[in-house]
């Protein structure tokens, strides 16, 4: 009985991790394709006069991402990631602890201003790769240097899927909870092939599910969502200035210029990194869209959509305003919703974000709060919240 139990609840680990589909349908879909302004009742202007995005958003994709659950005690997943940048090819290493907590090893001038929008723990540090790939066999070998400052060796042979898999929808298996709330799109979702593993000179053994299920996967894919933030904008009506961290410490630091421009009645707020791109689009000053490029791909690698949009949260109103919320990443649609609620408390503004389905993006609310120092600035710090029970 005991060894059926376990069977079961293994399958049931399984089933969890495998993708599904968009969660909204074409008709729910079809809500968030026009602009409907906010229906909150304000009682006053402006307090500052600089635009505000008071959500954060990230994307990023990459084209070749080896996964490995290992056995190893203190490490539940391991992931090498390839970045397609202007600069050519960055590879990363992201190893997540017990607690699920995912850290960044990437060979890279200045990680802590690299992609700042997405405040997730990182680390400086040469990443070796001997790439023997060729078609669509991945052939890698690895070597870096952990966060616990252990030498690390990884081969990785595996045949990338020749087609996408039929469910696009993939699960961020708990990983990063304390930092983002996210979608993913596997573009391609291969299992399979053969790795080898030594950390500090020790072999270490690849999970196996029921005894025979080896856990390696070979994916091209995007993730995109909320991040956790905390930035200070400044400037004008005209033009924006962000300066991040508000709090220390934080795994990002970046002081960023965006532009402010009109387009089909929209206000368009735009920051170019030289490797993603942020906008955000704003109806009477409430955010309506806001999407996340990728330099060298055709589709933005995130989008949320807002209906009716946000209240402009630079003016006062009373009560609880409310907006649902569409996710896309990579060009695949309805890949998340839930609904924001806004309202002020005190001097503040908070945004509950409340995330619907799919699950994994569900367990992870979000809070954002505004607030004005009375220097003409405002200061957003957007934390993951408790988990409605």
């Amino acid at each position: 009985m005991m060894l059926l139990i376990l069977g079961c609840t293994t399958l049931q680990t399984m089933e969890r991790m495998l993708p599904s589909g968009p969660v909204l349908g074409p008709r729910e879909l079809e809500r968030f394709d026009g602009v409907v302004p906010s229906p909150a009742a304000y009682s006053g202007g402006p307090v500052v006069e600089v635009p505000i995005f008071p959500l954060q958003s990230f994307g990023i994709y990459y084209g070749v991402d080896v996964v490995l659950i290992s056995e190893h005690p203190d490490w539940d997943m391991h992931e090498y990631a390839r970045l397609d940048t202007p600069e050519g090819p960055v590879w990363m290493a992201k190893d997540a602890d017990r607690q699920l907590v995912q850290t960044v090893v990437a060979d890279l001038d200045g990680i802590d201003r690299w992609a700042a929008e997405a405040a997730v723990p990182r680390q400086a540090g040469v990443v070796e790769v001997e790439d023997r790939s060729a078609g669509r066999v991945t052939d890698l070998t690895l070597r870096y240097t952990n966060t616990n400052g252990e030498p690390v060796e990884v081969e990785v042979r595996a045949r990338m899927p020749r087609r996408p898999p039929g469910k696009r929808n993939g699960s961020t298996m708990g990983h990063s909870k304390g930092a983002v709330a996210a979608v993913l799109d596997l573009e391609r979702f291969g299992h399979g092939g053969r790795a080898k593993m030594t950390i500090d000179g020790e072999d270490v053994a690849i999970k196996r599910l029921l005894g025979f299920y080896k856990m390696q996967f070979l994916l091209q894919q995007a993730q995109g969502g909320f991040s956790q933030a905390s930035y200070r904008v400044s400037g004008t009506a005209e033009a924006l200035h962000i300066d991040r961290p508000v709090t220390t410490p934080w795994p990002t630091a970046a002081s960023e210029d965006w532009s402010v421009s009109t387009e089909a009645g929209l206000t368009l707020l735009r920051h170019d990194s030289g490797y993603t791109a942020q906008t955000c689009a704003l109806s009477e000053g409430g955010l309506v869209w806001a999407e996340v490029a990728q330099h060298g791909r055709d589709e933005p690698i995130f989008r949320v959509s807002f209906v009716p949009a946000l209240p402009d949260v630079r003016r006062p109103f009373e009560g609880v305003v409310s907006s649902d919320f569409r996710m896309d990443i990579n060009g695949e649609e309805g890949h998340g919703t839930g609904r924001v609620e806004v309202q002020w408390v005190d001097d503040a503004v908070v945004l509950e974000v409340l995330p619907s389905a799919p699950w994994w993006l569900e367990s992870r609310p979000m809070r954002s709060d505004v607030r004005y120092p009375g220097d003409g600035s405002a200061v957003v710090e957007v934390r993951m919240a408790e988990t409605p029970q």
